[in-house]
């Protein structure tokens, strides 16, 4: 599979700076956000994170999830997932095939299967991180 992952391209969306799950702060977060009539909480990336740091934990370091099982090899992956600073974090594919990451919330955390929660909280660990920190701070 190596070299089909060569291929993912990641899509920060633009400007960098300015991107839905951006913040000024230098770790990551949640933070309420209106839309509509809808009050959401959005997972926000750390300030410095760069493109180059999202292109690594996606190409070099990301755990490949296909919705279906019976896939073919050439078939990119629905789902990319990884940890920077011991933060999960999953991606999802736009319109081109590109990938877009960002943190995964608490009440997404506990609907992911179970070997892929132990697959990232283990790759956390090899950070020397614990992933629960993040998702105790949260859900608060």
């Amino acid at each position: 599979m190596a070299a089909a992952e060569k291929r993912w391209s990641y899509d920060a969306g633009e400007p960098w700076a300015k991107k839905k799950h951006g913040w000024k702060y230098p770790y990551a977060g949640v933070q309420p956000e209106r839309y509509g009539a809808k009050l959401m909480r959005v997972a926000r990336c750390p300030s410095g994170l760069t493109r180059v740091d999202a292109e690594n934990l996606l190409k070099e370091h990301g755990l490949p999830w296909w919705d279906e099982d019976d896939h073919a090899a050439e078939v990119p992956p629905d789902r990319l997932y990884g940890v920077y600073e011991g933060v999960p974090y999953e991606t999802r594919t736009n319109a081109n095939g590109a990938f877009h990451a960002f943190p995964i919330l608490p009440e997404r955390w506990v609907k992911l299967p179970t070997r892929l929660r132990q697959a990232l909280a283990d790759r956390a660990v090899e950070q020397g991180r614990d992933v629960t920190k993040w998702l105790e701070e949260a859900a608060e």
